[in-house]
């Protein structure tokens, strides 16, 4: 599939065996937020889904925290989805 988004290390080699609807570039926090069946949520850099997709939207974590939508209202969660 053309419009699937996939992870790989800068050698090519393949993060994880799943591929998303849409996804967010990984940053220095070790979280990318990505869009699975319409929703989004987070990967850690071995691919290892963290946070199962469930928000509306998402944004990349940034000092601990990550801004989310749910039920069309944006707020931030933690890594343990503490909101």
């Amino acid at each position: 599939d053309q419009s699937a988004h996939r992870f790989s290390y800068t050698n090519g080699k393949k993060i994880g065996q799943d591929s998303y609807e849409d996804a967010k570039p990984f940053n220095a926090e070790g979280y990318a937020a990505i869009k699975k069946n319409g929703k989004w949520g987070f990967v850690d850099i071995n691919g290892k889904v963290v946070i199962e997709p469930k928000y509306e939207n998402a944004r990349s974590f940034s000092n601990g925290n990550a801004a989310i939508m749910e039920n069309g209202k944006w707020g931030f969660i933690n890594k343990k989805q503490v909101m």
